[in-house]
């Protein structure tokens, strides 16, 4: 399990960044998907003990990043439309593209700005329930807030733009044994 943490400047303390990693026992996780949560919460009570958390306040705000082996994103191009057909088609888009029943599924959406005047871009993103769930209720039970969940290469990124100070496009490969990803994020 892997750690970055951007702790902001408080009463004349400059700001600092933490990382780290703390080495799962063999089983804890197969697949990405949580097998020993006792193992799992362990692991991530060692690794959240180095974040000096009188500086933040009582509660650690997270944001859960999973093996794309479980989630969806895409960015879609429709052509304008009102909102209520906008909603349909996102709808209709995830039910067709999905690996898993839409009724498994925690799923958001958002229009983004595209260069074509004439159509929308929207970003889809989704995540298969279980998998989420089971994680959920790990952090929960170590007293950390998922605020928010991504794959693993977004939250790569997210942690490269805050160590650089942002604005800078990346290439990033990220290989396991499940996956190869691959992505290109520019200006993040």
């Amino acid at each position: 399990i892997a750690m970055f943490a951007r702790i902001p400047q408080d009463k004349g303390v400059a700001p600092q960044t933490i990382s780290g990693a703390e080495e799962l026992p063999e089983g804890a996780i197969v697949k990405s998907e949580i097998v020993n949560s006792q193992a799992v919460a362990e692991t991530l009570a060692k690794l959240t003990s180095r974040i000096p958390v009188s500086r933040i306040g009582s509660e650690l705000v997270v944001v859960l990043s999973i093996s794309p082996a479980h989630m969806y994103s895409e960015l879609v191009v429709f052509p304008i439309m009102p909102q209520d057909r906008l909603e349909e088609a996102v709808r209709l888009k995830l039910e067709t593209s999905l690996p898993w029943p839409s009724s498994e599924t925690y799923s958001d959406w958002r229009v983004v700005p595209i260069e074509d005047q004439g159509k929308i871009g929207v970003y889809i993103s989704a995540v298969k329930r279980s998998v989420a769930d089971a994680y959920y209720m790990v952090f929960k039970q170590s007293g950390l807030r998922v605020a928010a969940c991504e794959f693993h290469l977004m939250s790569l990124t997210h942690g490269i733009s805050v160590a650089e100070g942002g604005g800078k496009s990346h290439l990033i490969i990220l290989t396991d044994d499940e996956c190869i990803e691959f992505g290109i994020f520019s200006n993040f």
